[in-house]
């Protein structure tokens, strides 16, 4: 017996004996459906160029000590993230 709160996802269902076991297989084959206005585009950054030795420069000379000028921590990791954010767009450009 199969369960679902959505049966109308379902082609057909039903159970398998097989010869060897003594208990059955039961199975649901769903229907195939595609719903496009949940498709999207990933964005993904791209590696292929990307120099370690300069991501290192870049991190060594970043101005960090700007992010210790801030009281609360969520503004020191926001200053953080654009830094570190701006250096890894610099060096390895996001790509649809």
């Amino acid at each position: 017996m199969l369960l679902s709160n959505k049966p109308e996802l379902f082609k057909y269902s039903g159970n398998y004996y097989p010869s060897l076991s003594d208990h059955a297989l039961v199975y649901g084959v769903l229907k195939e459906s595609l719903n496009l206005s949940r498709l999207r585009s990933i964005k993904a950054p791209s590696y292929k160029n990307f120099e370690s030795n300069l991501f290192k420069q870049c991190l060594s000379t970043a101005p960090w000590h700007i992010c210790h000028l801030f009281d609360e921590v969520d503004d020191q990791t926001h200053a953080w993230n654009l830094f570190m954010n701006d250096i890894l767009n610099d060096l390895a450009p996001i790509k649809l």
